[in-house]
Order: C-alpha cells, then structure tokens, then sequence
C-alpha cells in the first residue's frame, strides 16, 4: 500500500544523502509515487569513488583529531568523558557505513529518479566539480547545483539561506 499519496520531499546532508538515494531507489523499487523533488547536500554523486584515509580503523587519539578538523563536532563532546564515551563509538559507526558504502549504481545498474534534483554544497569544503555534477545522472529530468559559504557543515552556518533556497523550489514546483 501506498502511503505517500501526497506530494513530498527528501533532503539529506553529508552521509544522508547516500541515504535518501536509497530510500528514493527502494520507494521507486515498490512503485510509489516520486517525489517531488530532491536535494542532496554536502556530499560526492555516491558512484565517484575517492581514496581517502579510512577514519573509523583510526586509534582514539588520531580518530578524535580527524573529526575536530572536519567540524561539525563540538569541542565539548571531547573533553566530556562520559559524552565521549557514549558519541565515540556512534561517530566511529557513521564513518565506517560511509567509509564502506558500496554503491551497486557503479556496476551500470542505473537509477533514473522521476523529480528534479538539487545539489547543495559549501565552497570551502573539498568537494570537486565533476564529483557534483555527478549527480546529475541520478535523474531524468533537471540538476541544479547552489554553492553556499561555508564548508562541509555549511548547513550550520547558512540556514536561513538554505532554508530560503528549499522553500523557494518547493513553492515554485508547486505552482507549475
């Protein structure tokens, strides 16, 4: 049974954007309506593969410097012990899903979305051209890319902006 019967939309950053391909792929796996339209944040077409050091197999004191760097991670959590030892071991989980996502789309088994997509990216993070563009086969219809200020957790620092910019497709989509 269909339980999306209304217009919907998916945004996932950074990890979640892996996500919501998969979700969108098995939603369209049992034939249920598309959704409107799509953004993916923060994060390389899932089928560009990177050579990155592996964080998640790193010893505590390097895995903790890692994740400083990135930002996105409160300092406090760190110096927490209790908060460390609860959170530490949920980050190392998080790194190796995506430190070790396969995605089956790389072997020519494509996914062809039915809505429009935009990508959302931080112009400080180290994200490359062709690996945003890369999202663009993940749809028949349009690709849109919006770089924002900020870094990887741009998301943080530009919500308003964000914000404005989902509101702003989602309303236009609904009026054609």
């Amino acid at each position: 049974e269909d339980h999306l019967n209304g217009s919907y939309a998916f945004f996932g950053h950074s990890m979640g954007s892996w996500l919501i391909v998969e979700l969108a792929d098995k939603l369209k796996t049992l034939g249920c309506r598309a959704p409107e339209h799509i953004f993916f944040s923060g994060n390389r077409a899932p089928h560009i593969y990177r050579d990155e050091k592996i964080l998640h197999k790193l010893p505590d004191d390097e895995f903790k410097e890692e994740i400083l760097r990135l930002g996105g991670t409160p300092q406090e959590l760190f110096e927490n012990r209790d908060l460390l030892a609860y959170f530490c071991p949920v980050l190392r989980a998080d790194y190796q899903i995506v430190e070790n996502y396969y995605c089956k789309y790389c072997e020519g088994q494509e996914l062809k979305l039915d809505c429009d997509i935009s990508v959302l990216n931080g112009l400080k993070d180290d994200l490359t051209a062709p690996e945003l563009a890369g999202w663009q086969g993940y749809t028949k219809f349009q690709c849109n890319i919006h770089h924002f200020q900020g870094g990887h957790f741009f998301i943080n620092e530009q919500v308003g902006e964000v914000t404005q910019l989902i509101n702003d497709i989602l309303v236009e989509r609904n009026e054609a």
